[in-house]
């Protein structure tokens, strides 16, 4: 049994590799026909995923490792078997709809080795167990990256912008380069199981001084989370992310399903660190908190589809790092693998997007804010009457029914799930209203189930997803325990959000009813802030700014010198 596990872990790492080199072998035989092979290897690495994934969870004890002890271990873990078998799926999506897409393209078969390439990268991603292997395939991620972003490199402006990527995933590999040095100076080993068992046993001294001790939990806690945010496109280091549409349609459907989401599993994968590492995980959650921000913001004023999900992208990273700060590690695993589903789609469709808004403008008829805030035809307006029985009343009913929930998991994390439930419910009496006008009297209800049932899905869901990821409760209990922040900022924070909802609710109110424009209502202000966003916050021009006089100074030092 064991050798039969073995061969199927190998296998699912392999794979893609095999493929890719079987296509540079055969390329002059087959011709164009060795894609293929590329098909048939996406599909047998789903298959051999599925087999590991069962044989993971229907084992009676613990699977062992391929090659352990080496520099090439594999060591399968409940969020690595997950997350291949994703992958996976995602992998064959990519391949079937690169098929056509690419099929005129010069470079064809050299498009499908490197997308071998990158998928097996991320397969021994997944699966590695020793932390120099680990740091070699976070560094080829971005490499390979680079190369299929640049697939059309005639274009000066697209390897330009591919070199943008390829610089940032350089500054993700540094501190996970000072965590393998960390690691192997104070514990003696690269093995990643072996660190984890030992950094349980305690905190062990980096330095001390001047009355701060740093451990050796709380420095590599802190490194892999600026490493996670840098991949992971947290601000500001998310220049890169909007100039990678240069790329092929499927290789956006790619970074944006599984590579920019890497940050989530790297944290996952040492996630004991993180028992008591409470500044890192602080840390996460402010950069996630303002990432989600500023990218959902961005995201709203683009007029380029493809841009306004690249932004898009932004803010949900920025939402799943916000998770991991908040200790929901499992949580942000579930989020990493649905927004990946998501956003693949919606970039292998934005292509039919776009031509359906040539043929028809405004695809969008009713906004969201005219369904909530606009007076239907021969109704007295009432200025609460969509506030309270459409969106307040099913949040209040759903609160009283689902109230054991508050003693059960504690006010902070139910108060979490509550507003994307609230979200959610939204969402759903708006597509039923906009699909079928019905009465406000059914909005309600239909708001009403969909929050209880988001409510459930939640909570519940996430109950099971935390057993299935982390069969060890201990662990996620002490993250979370580290993760809490004073009741203070809880309180200051519920508050400000509920202050900014409802005053962004007043706005749009204001506008809609009384006819007013945002600049009316915000005079300069409105002006300012659109360029301020439309600027992106400057950060672009900022740095070809510094770039500039970076360049001059070298060239300056190398008159100078002689050079």
């Amino acid at each position: 049994m064991d050798a039969v596990w073995q061969m199927i872990i190998v296998a699912v790492a392999a794979v893609p590799f095999f493929s890719a080199f079987l296509i540079i072998v055969l390329q002059k035989k087959l011709g164009e026909r060795a894609y293929k092979l590329s098909i048939y290897s996406a599909y047998l690495s789903v298959a051999a995923a599925a087999a590991e994934m069962m044989l993971f969870y229907l084992g009676d004890a613990e699977m062992p490792g391929a090659f352990t002890q080496t520099l090439f271990a594999l060591h399968p873990t409940p969020v690595g078997v997950v997350l291949s078998f994703f992958v996976a799926l995602v992998s064959v999506v990519i391949h079937r709809f690169s098929v056509k897409y690419m099929y005129d393209d010069p470079g064809y078969l050299r498009y499908f080795i490197l997308l071998d390439l990158m998928i097996g990268d991320i397969f021994l991603l997944l699966l590695c167990g020793n932390i120099l292997m680990l740091a070699a395939t976070w560094h080829m991620m971005g490499i390979l990256l680079y190369f299929l972003l640049v697939h059309n490199f005639q274009k000066a402006q697209t390897v330009r912008y591919g070199f943008y990527t390829f610089f940032t995933h350089l500054l993700a590999d540094i501190p996970l380069m000072f965590v393998v040095w960390i690691v192997y100076h104070h514990f003696q080993t690269t093995d990643i199981e072996l660190f984890l068992s030992a950094a349980a046993e305690g905190q062990r001294t980096v330095a001390s001084g001047f009355g701060i001790t740093v451990g050796v939990s709380d420095l590599v806690a802190l490194l892999l989370v600026l490493s996670a945010m840098i991949k992971s496109t947290q601000f500001p280091f998310h220049l890169w992310l909007p100039f990678t549409l240069e790329g092929p349609t499927p290789v956006s459907a790619l970074m944006h399903a599984g590579i920019v989401n890497a940050g989530a599993f790297l944290v996952n994968r040492f996630a004991p660190v993180f028992a008591h590492a409470d500044f890192a995980l602080h840390v996460a959650l402010v950069a996630g908190l303002v990432t989600a921000i500023i990218g959902s913001t961005q995201m709203l004023i683009q007029q380029d589809i493809k841009k306004a999900l690249a932004y898009s992208t932004m803010g949900q990273m920025g939402y799943m790092m916000l998770e991991i700060g908040a200790g929901a590690f499992a949580l942000a695993v579930y989020h990493m693998m649905v927004h990946g589903l998501f956003k693949a789609s919606l970039f292998l469709g934005s292509g039919g997007v776009i031509h359906d808004a040539r043929l028809k403008e405004n695809i969008a008829d009713t906004s969201l804010f005219d369904f909530y805030f606009s007076t239907p035809k021969g109704k007295t307006p009432s200025r609460t009457e969509y506030l309270l029985f459409v969106l307040i009343l099913p949040a209040l009913i759903s609160m009283l029914l689902f109230a054991p929930l508050i003693e059960a998991h504690g006010f902070k994390g139910v108060m979490v799930f509550y507003f994307f439930a609230w979200v959610s419910a939204a969402q759903v009496v708006y597509t039923i209203y906009h699909q079928a006008p019905v009465k406000r009297l059914r909005a309600v209800l239909s708001g009403t189930v969909g929050y209880a049932l988001a409510i459930w899905f939640y909570v519940y869901a996430e109950k099971a997803i935390n057993l299935t990821l982390y069969p060890d409760e201990r662990v996620l209990d002490q993250i979370i325990h580290s993760a809490v922040w004073p009741d203070i900022f809880m309180h200051a924070g519920a508050a400000l959000g509920l202050l900014l909802i409802f005053a962004g609710a007043f706005v749009m109110y204001r506008r809609l009813l009384h006819k007013e424009t945002l600049f009316t209502i915000f005079g300069g202000l409105h002006d300012s802030l659109y360029r301020l966003f439309s600027r992106e916050f400057y950060i672009q021009d900022f740095s070809e700014s510094a770039a500039k006089k970076i360049v001059a100074l070298s060239k300056r030092i190398n008159d100078t010198m002689r050079y």
